[in-house]
């Protein structure tokens, strides 16, 4: 939105941000912010907003381990505030179906095949959890319709075992894989974090590990586990993911 009022014309002040890292992709910071010179304040929030009869001015003040100091706040003089309070899938339709949605990811519940815990009806793209590339997003809708398709063929899946997100992952999609299949899935970090790894253990054994450069809660993860990586697992297995 930055970027966009530049483009229409309006002088942008600042972007506040609450959380001591960006909520955005990296690209973003850097075409839509860095690019047009506008100021991103981290760990800031909005503590007054001035005006009669249309908005004068703002006033922001930094947040220090957890506790908001307002004897360090100052003033921004403008005429306009936008909010953006984040993404929510819209996802009454599922709710309304009796589908079951995830807390952590406000979507639907889904298994290996990308198939919610209504028999027949699949989910994908941010309906299912937000999605910071559409590379991700068209990836994920090929692999449920073909899945769908599958599905009316007649597949089951013979055997899934649970995934349970591990420390510092907040979700991991799917929430189940099956073991006999080549599986996909996608998380997000709970913490911004260098020299990072991915750890994946089997009933508590590693089977796969990835490390990671950088990693932050707004840049989505993925990772691929073949059947050889799954090979040990059981019925009542669960395949459980952290970040080191």
């Amino acid at each position: 939105m930055a970027r966009r009022m530049s483009w229409s014309g309006c002088k942008v002040h600042a972007v506040i941000e609450i959380l001591p890292y960006p909520s955005g992709l990296t690209r973003n910071i850097v075409q839509c912010l860095n690019d047009f010179n506008i100021p991103l304040y981290l760990s800031h929030m909005v503590t007054n907003i001035y005006g009669k009869d249309r908005v004068e001015g703002i006033e922001i003040a930094p947040i220090e381990a957890g506790a908001l100091m307002s004897e360090k706040a100052f003033r921004i003089a403008c005429d306009t505030v936008l909010l953006s309070v984040g993404l929510v899938p819209e996802n009454e339709l599922s709710r309304d179906a009796g589908i079951e949605i995830h807390p952590a990811t406000n979507g639907p519940w889904v298994d290996s095949m990308l198939m919610t815990t209504m028999p027949g009806v699949f989910a994908c793209g941010n309906v299912l959890h937000v999605h910071d590339l559409v590379d991700y997003v068209v990836e994920e809708a090929r692999r449920a319709g073909a899945n769908a398709a599958a599905w009316l063929s007649g597949y089951r899946a013979e055997r899934e075992i649970r995934v349970k997100s591990g420390s510092n992952i907040r979700y991991i999609m799917p929430m189940r894989v099956n073991p006999e299949r080549e599986n996909r899935l996608y998380m997000r970090a709970l913490v911004v974090k260098n020299d990072a790894r991915l750890d994946v253990r089997l009933d508590g054994t590693e089977v796969k590990s990835r490390k990671l450069a950088h990693v932050q809660p707004s840049e989505m993860l993925s990772l691929t586990l073949k059947p050889e990586d799954l090979a040990a697992a059981r019925r009542d297995s669960t395949l459980e993911i952290a970040l080191v």
